[in-house]
């Protein structure tokens, strides 16, 4: 809500308009393919979690983006006929998603990445690049690496797990112990027996 409000109130500063509910694209178009707005928010996404990060120009969200959507065409191209532009989805980086405030030019206008606070969209573009990543990786049946924990053991199972180990550690010592108190009772007999040779020395 507080996003929301600040949203709105840099809006009406700028005269601009915003949307009455927030930006959510879909992973998935209406073929059930992976879309290209989608893809280029995940490529961003990965690509400023890799040490250098300066950026992306136009034409290096589209490269990223295309192996997450093979299907989808991200540049325009020319067919061999009529020499006519296909749809190329990159147009929608500056077209939707920097009009929603989800990318923004950095650090020169040339270059983008996603947003870090909420815009016009109501939601930070690294808000919506993170769904979309842990998303695709659902889809792709991968597990998410950054969003897996340390696989300890909780409740029951860690207290038999760590009581199994104070019991083992336990044993070891009990088993220690035994054996220092059979060296004592060797070192006794053998000084039972020298005691009765000396006796018999004696007699």
């Amino acid at each position: 809500r507080e996003a929301r409000e600040r949203a709105e109130a840099a809006a009406s500063s700028r005269g601009d308009g915003v949307r009455g509910r927030e930006y959510a694209p879909k992973l998935l178009n209406s073929q059930g393919n992976v879309s290209g707005v989608a893809a280029m928010i995940v490529a961003l996404y990965r690509a400023e979690r890799r040490a250098g990060f300066y950026g992306l120009s136009k034409s290096d969200v589209a490269d990223e983006a295309q192996p997450l959507c093979p299907e989808t065409s991200m540049l325009p191209s020319h067919t061999r006929h009529d020499a006519s532009t296909r749809y190329g989805a990159v147009s929608s980086l500056t077209s939707t998603l920097l009009k929603n405030e989800i990318v923004e030019h950095w650090p020169t206008r040339g270059k983008f990445r996603l947003t870090k606070i909420p815009g016009k969209g109501l939601v930070s573009g690294d808000a919506v690049g993170r769904r979309l990543h842990l998303a695709l990786r659902a889809h792709l049946g991968e597990r998410g690496g950054e969003e897996e924990e340390n696989t300890l053991p909780c409740g029951s199972n860690a207290a038999e797990s760590f009581a199994g180990a104070g019991a083992g550690a336990g044993g070891r010592k009990t088993k220690a112990a035994e054996k220092k108190t059979r060296a004592a009772a060797v070192v006794e007999v053998i000084d039972l027996l020298d005691d009765d040779d000396d006796d018999d020395d004696d007699d």
